[in-house]
């Protein structure tokens, strides 16, 4: 897993600079904005290079090997939502 750590207004690429102290992890062709508070990982927007690979899982799996808690702020794709919910999250 790939870390990249932004400090509050710095730029991340071409359109975009954080808009607080952020993580970006990658692996797999995902990559999440996570913002750490403790033991707990708030997730606000995910992206895939490959939709439909499974890559998601593997990114996930090693998300939950260092938090106690993930959090995601907003699910637009159903399917993602039933598959969280499969995998025992709650309040999505």
């Amino acid at each position: 897993m790939k870390k990249t750590f932004y400090k509050k207004g710095e730029q991340i690429d071409a359109t975009s600079a954080a808009g607080e102290d952020m993580w970006v992890y990658s692996a797999y062709g995902v990559s999440g904005d996570v913002f750490i508070h403790g033991q707990e990982a708030q997730i606000p927007i995910v992206q895939s290079a490959n939709p439909g690979q499974g890559n998601f899982k593997k990114w996930l799996d090693e998300i939950e090997k260092e938090f106690k808690r993930v959090q995601f702020n907003t699910i637009i794709n159903p399917n993602l939502t039933k598959y969280l919910i499969k995998r025992g999250y709650q309040n999505i």
